[in-house]
């Protein structure tokens, strides 16, 4: 299978608190040179308060892990996410505080040189991140990595309206099947980059706002987010495929 990524770096921002500044320009870097869209979410209340979170690691009820081979580590400020994501069938998880910040910082640069490894960081407050990760998030851009970085949107997602003939898209199903929803799914919006391999949108800032004026990525169903980082890095078929 290709291997299109060497690393992958993933930045979930589950807060609606505003970011430091510094990390704001560093996700609108990302922004401004990748391209971007929304994933909706599944319905179901999955895990509590951390439906998001169990959608972009496409967990399933009483399912295994689905990319047990997948090199993933996973870090978070929330020890209750902690819990889940290791209920979900991923090991390696840690907890992101403000006391280990510099160790934090070491080993996660030191995974993003490892072959084929995806580094998943959950923040849901800033304190514990704000010395160090918006120049993690640069230099993996300059060191070649696919970096994606995601966010909770306040808008529920619409559908575009098309012909009637025109065919529903292979990235709106999940597990084969299209869902039938009784009111608009919540949503994320994200951006991805990956140096000389993104197509650049017009999308200049990590906000709902420009991605949904200028993001030319469309919309997904979030739970197949990680399969199209699985992807990248060799491990999982493209998604629709």
């Amino acid at each position: 299978m290709t291997t299109l990524a060497s690393h992958v770096l993933v930045v979930f921002v589950d807060t609606q608190d505003a970011a430091p500044s510094e990390l704001a320009t560093a996700l609108d870097e990302v922004t401004a040179q990748g391209c971007s869209g929304f994933l909706t979410l599944g319905d179901g209340n999955d895990a509590s308060s951390h439906r998001s979170l169990c959608n972009l690691l496409a967990f399933e009820e009483k399912s295994s892990f689905a990319f047990p081979k997948l090199p993933i580590t996973l870090f978070s400020t929330c020890k209750q996410a902690m819990s889940v994501v290791q209920d979900g069938g991923i090991s390696n998880v840690h907890f992101l505080d403000a006391a280990s910040a510099a160790s934090t910082e070491t080993r996660v640069r030191s995974l993003l040189q490892e072959a084929k490894h995806l580094v998943f960081l959950h923040v849901t407050e800033f304190e514990a991140t704000n010395a160090w990760l918006s120049s993690v998030l640069r230099d993996a851009m300059r060191a070649e990595s696919f970096v994606s970085i995601v966010r909770p949107a306040q808008q529920p997602h619409a559908d575009s309206v098309v012909h009637p003939l025109r065919p529903r898209q292979s990235f709106d199903r999940h597990n084969g099947a299209y869902a039938a929803r009784s009111s608009p799914p919540a949503r994320l919006f994200f951006s991805h980059f990956h140096s000389d391999r993104t197509r650049r949108d017009a999308a200049t800032s990590f906000t709902e706002r420009s991605v949904a004026l200028h993001g030319a990525y469309g919309a997904m169903d979030a739970r197949i987010f990680l399969k199209e980082l699985a992807f990248r890095l060799g491990f999982a078929p493209k998604y629709g495929a």
